[in-house]
């Protein structure tokens, strides 16, 4: 079995209430001396999270300077990025809590590593074939703490270490229930489903066509450009989730899908089965872990591939777990 990312056990020691069950297991163990993780946390201004830590090098500095200067991209601007297939499904979408979605066009991709990705690990094989059947509605960034607040009145991330306290930074602290009843309040207040992703669905709209390790490509010198992660947060004294959008997007336009915070998926997690094809698959009907996406501010790039998952126990939070949502496409 494998334990998540160490930057997750050092923020549950450190941040957030995980509730009576800790364990957070995957199939195979990190080496974390790899991470180069340090093993306690940097002196760190919890009132507003920012570091002390100063940056290493100028492109850090440019991009964190670009993190706190740029606005949110919004609707104009995400329209303009969208290709072809999208646009023919209609324009971005702003509901009543000012959360953009963007459609995510029907089709098919590989899900899984191939064998020859020398990152792979055992639960992300075999790699196989799915069907997404019906196109859906998928947030451009992850949920906020300005839009939780919003529709959930509460602030769980209010008074933990790691967490850098503004309205277009990612709700955090946030159990697998914390994230169904958000989507479920917020249906209630659309009048439209809102809901987690499935697993496959949050790996085909991250691979967003493309069958390489990142959304990008294999070329990890590039990922500072698409995700916040341990060479240019944690290691540099970001020790938190950044703002959302302050990275390029994939494909369909959608931002940190690699890095920044963990997403929940709607999955109960189980090790992929020998079906050598699948349409819409959701998962088995019970379990006793969810699948968390993505990897966040601290992991090592192997950490936040496209194909990257984890088994987590629901009741899990954490100040680098979060989520997007995804919407009913009418």
């Amino acid at each position: 079995m494998r334990v998540l990312p160490c930057i997750l056990l050092l923020l549950l020691a450190a941040g957030c209430d995980s509730g009576a069950d800790t364990e957070q297991t995957t199939d195979k163990a990190v080496n974390t001396q790899s991470q180069d993780i340090p093993a306690a946390p940097v002196e760190t201004d919890t009132e507003s999270g920012d570091s002390q830590a100063k940056p290493q090098n100028d492109e850090e500095t440019d991009q964190q300077a670009l993190s706190s200067s740029v606005k949110t991209p919004d609707a104009s601007v995400i329209r303009k990025q969208m290709t072809s297939a999208q646009l023919a499904l209609g324009d971005p979408v702003v509901n009543s809590i000012e959360m953009l979605l963007v459609a995510i066009p029907a089709g098919e991709f590989q899900m899984g590593s191939p064998n020859l990705d020398s990152s792979v690990e055992d639960n992300e094989t075999p790699q196989h074939q799915v069907k997404i059947t019906k196109p859906f509605y998928m947030g451009v960034y992850e949920v906020t703490q300005s839009q939780y607040e919003r529709v959930m009145e509460s602030r769980p991330w209010q008074g933990r270490s790691y967490v850098k306290y503004a309205p277009d930074c990612p709700a955090t602290c946030l159990s697998h229930d914390d994230a169904l009843e958000f989507c479920r309040r917020l249906s209630a207040r659309e009048g439209v489903e809102y809901r987690l992703p499935t697993e496959a669905e949050w790996e085909y709209a991250c691979r967003a066509g493309t069958t390489t390790t990142y959304s990008f490509g294999d070329d990890t010198s590039k990922l500072g450009q698409y995700a916040w992660y341990d060479k240019n947060a944690w290691n540099v004294g970001e020790r938190f989730a950044h703002r959302v959008g302050r990275t390029r997007p994939n494909a369909w336009s959608l931002y940190d899908m690699h890095g920044n915070v963990f997403e929940w998926c709607q999955d109960w997690y189980a090790r992929y089965g020998s079906d050598k094809a699948l349409s819409d698959p959701m998962g088995p009907q019970l379990g006793k872990s969810r699948v968390m996406r993505g990897g966040a501010f601290g992991g090592h790039p192997s950490n936040v591939r496209s194909a990257v998952r984890y088994s987590v126990k629901p009741v899990y939070r954490d100040s680098a777990a979060g989520f997007r949502v995804v919407r009913t496409y009418d």
